[in-house]
């Protein structure tokens, strides 16, 4: 048996799995008797062990989805492979499946790949937008797919859920924040219930950030990572997603002009609304921040944050700054 540091097990006693468990990944996957672990990373949905065997370092991505689910998120990323879309496929285990199970964990297995994490380079952000436009166009009539249990996309069900728990937490927040909370709620869904016909559908990616794309030292896309939370909506909701992190975040502004001029022109009617479907994203996370683990400082965060940019990206000016990012 191996022996491992108490850094170590400290990692693998986070997630209930011990030495025994990444020893039957490697048998499972015949990628070589196992040698260490080099780190850990978690993101949204999963978590990710790097480790190294006699015959080089993988990463084990640790799932709580459904097998189905992850099957079919499997032919998403086989199609986008198939057209030249940078993914990076899981292995086949030794009975010619794309996962095994341990425990309660579905998990995923890829050779580890040397590449260039995001450096605010002009020209990264540009492969970034021209690598989501070809995803969005070769799975925009692709449907064989259902939606996450959980996401980061504004449906109508979880800012619905949660608005309903920051009224339970009326004892613990003030009067002024959930009428504020709600009428920010009712207002941006009311303008994008008007709005939103006649969009473009595709599967979309979900969570497209600077920390799910490897790149290459000559600043283009190598690997898209991180399809956990992709389903079939407008897919006006990634490109919203990425501007509403770039201009929150002052450091980042300057990257969204570059980002859409990779991504090419919007549609006529995806114009006209992106100052609201931008304005969702924030009211995502001022509405859910009351189903976090400590609601009541994630809410006051959320609100000192997003309120002032939904304002912001609402008015004249942001409206402004939007048609000279995408002119």
């Amino acid at each position: 048996m191996i022996e491992i540091g108490q850094h170590v097990k400290m990692i693998l006693d986070n997630y209930s799995l011990d030495i025994e468990d990444v020893e039957y990944i490697c048998e499972q996957f015949s990628i070589g008797k196992f040698k260490c672990i080099n780190k850990h990373f978690e993101n949204t949905a999963n978590v990710n062990i790097l480790f190294e065997t006699v015959n080089g370092k993988f990463v084990a991505k640790f799932l709580h989805t459904e097998i189905e689910r992850y099957k079919s998120i499997y032919k998403i990323m086989k199609i986008l492979h198939i057209n030249n879309v940078p993914v990076l496929l899981p292995l086949q285990n030794n009975k010619g499946e794309h996962y095994t199970n341990i425990k309660n964990y579905t998990v995923q297995l890829t050779p580890f790949m040397e590449a260039c994490k995001f450096s605010f380079e002009d020209r990264q952000v540009v492969s970034s937008g021209m690598t989501l436009k070809k995803m969005h166009t070769v799975l925009k009539d692709y449907d064989e797919i259902t939606d996450p249990i959980g996401s980061i996309y504004p449906s109508r069900k979880i800012l619905g859920e949660g608005l309903t728990r920051l009224k339970e937490l009326e004892d613990s927040i003030s009067l002024e924040q959930f009428i504020l909370t709600s009428s920010l709620h009712d207002e941006i869904t009311r303008m994008w219930s008007n709005q939103n016909n006649e969009l473009p559908y595709s599967i979309i990616h979900g969570d497209w950030n600077e920390r799910n794309q490897l790149f290459t030292q000559q600043g283009k896309v190598c690997s898209v990572l991180d399809f956990d939370f992709v389903q079939r909506k407008e897919r006006l909701f990634d490109v919203a997603y990425v501007l509403w992190n770039f201009l929150l975040h002052r450091d980042f502004r300057h990257l969204s002009k570059p980002f859409m001029r990779g991504y090419g022109p919007l549609t006529e009617q995806e114009r006209n609304i992106l100052q609201v479907a931008i304005a969702r994203v924030s009211c995502f996370f001022i509405c859910t921040a009351s189903l976090s683990t400590n609601p009541v400082v994630q809410i006051n965060r959320q609100l000192e944050q997003q309120v002032p940019f939904i304002k912001y990206i609402l008015s004249k000016d942001g409206e402004k700054e939007l048609n000279e990012i995408c002119c």
